[in-house]
């Protein structure tokens, strides 16, 4: 297993005492298991750490042992010997696909699952773990091994669980019926998704990024706008596909062929569509 890293740092105001900082700044890397043992390390802030049999990040149902996660820690130093010190929990797994199917470590896999929403009846929107929990034990009862967060993202302590019990996830913003399709509309949907991305890229649980839900795209507007959001999304993460929960007519459809999976929500089926002229459609 390869994990590649480029860390980003602040130069001023780390460490007890506050002083100021200097420009140069070392990083060191160490990899630990999931039982805490070690596993490598390295030096530099960007760069690739080798992975010699690596346990790899599987889907609940593929496997006897899913959600296998790592932990990357990374300190951080100056010449002023200040120190800042970040755990990050990554999971070795890669994403593929092609006309036919999506692909989890080049095994085909099926999602089954449900749009979720993050909320219940005796705490709302507020968060609570045991309902966390309990949300994956139900999942998990109906043999599902995924989840889209429609219609938003959803709080990190979700995404953990999500990581650690190995549910895969189709991460959403919160795009829902979008009509018009203007450029601060289209502005402020690109800098919606690149947020989005940003903070959840390296979660190995994130499958697939989705760019809305259910938006007016029998207009003829749509293409380019969702052309331009997508281009932005992949631009930020290329190694994940790109899907938007459809519902309009398939013969009117627009924002289909810029997509890499299609979902039409209400056919409950899952399409690849890279490649797929607009006005052609595959048999359900």
């Amino acid at each position: 297993g390869i994990i590649s890293y480029n860390i980003t740092t602040a130069t001023s105001q780390m460490g007890p005492k506050k002083k100021k900082q200097s420009d140069s700044v070392g990083c060191s890397i160490k990899l630990l298991n999931n039982d805490g043992d070690h596993v490598t390390s390295a030096m530099g802030c960007q760069g690739s750490i080798m992975v010699v049999n690596a346990s790899f990040w599987w889907p609940y149902l593929m496997s006897d042992n899913p959600g296998y996660l790592y932990t990357l820690e990374v300190a951080v130093s100056d010449d002023a010997g200040n120190i800042d010190q970040y755990p990050q929990k990554i999971g070795i797994r890669t994403v593929s696909w092609n006309s036919t199917s999506l692909m989890i470590n080049n095994e085909p896999v099926y999602l089954r699952g449900c749009g979720k929403h993050e909320d219940s009846d005796i705490r709302g929107k507020g968060l609570d773990y045991p309902l966390i929990v309990k949300d994956f034990s139900l999942l998990k009862w109906l043999g599902a091994n995924s989840f889209r967060t429609s219609h938003y993202p959803y709080a990190e302590e979700i995404m953990d669980m999500a990581d650690q019990e190995g549910i895969m996830i189709v991460d959403e913003c919160p795009a829902v019926g979008l009509s018009g399709f203007d450029e601060p509309l289209m502005n402020k949907h690109i800098s919606v998704m690149q947020e989005l991305v940003r903070r959840d890229k390296n979660r190995p649980s994130v499958i697939m990024w989705s760019v809305g839900n259910e938006p007016q795209s029998n207009q003829e507007a749509a293409k380019d706008y969702f052309s331009k959001v997508v281009s932005a999304t992949k631009a930020e993460d290329s190694s994940r596909p790109v899907t938007c929960a459809l519902n309009r007519p398939k013969d009117k459809e627009h924002a289909v062929c810029v997509l890499n999976v299609c979902l039409w929500w209400f056919d409950l089926h899952v399409v690849t569509a890279s490649c797929m002229p607009c006005q052609h459609f595959p048999p359900l």
